[in-house]
């Protein structure tokens, strides 16, 4: 029996890493300017964003190919890769 592709899972895995990714840029923005003040919801975010931006910002960022497009479809395709492996384990445990 195949596994198929449950786009629901998929949608909304995608639109919570896009809110992730962006909050976390803008907590880190923030802190990094000394917006922000250095609470433990500023900790989370900044360990998001770290999350979030790997791997492919890191290999732009390591090819010293950066502007603004590379960077939101590096955010993008990692939002596309994440919400495909958020998916797929999703299937396997419901499987399970």
């Amino acid at each position: 029996m195949k596994n198929k592709f449950n786009w629901t899972i998929f949608l909304i895995s995608f639109f919570a890493l896009a809110v992730i990714s962006f909050v976390s840029i803008i907590f880190v923005a923030g802190r990094e300017e000394g917006t922000v003040e250095v609470i433990f919801l500023s900790d989370i975010m900044e360990v998001l964003f770290y999350i979030v931006r790997f791997p492919v910002l890191n290999l732009i960022f390591s090819l010293d190919f950066v502007n603004s497009y590379t960077v939101i479809g590096g955010y993008f395709l990692n939002c596309l890769l994440y919400s495909f492996l958020i998916e797929r384990l999703y299937v396997i445990v419901k499987k399970k």
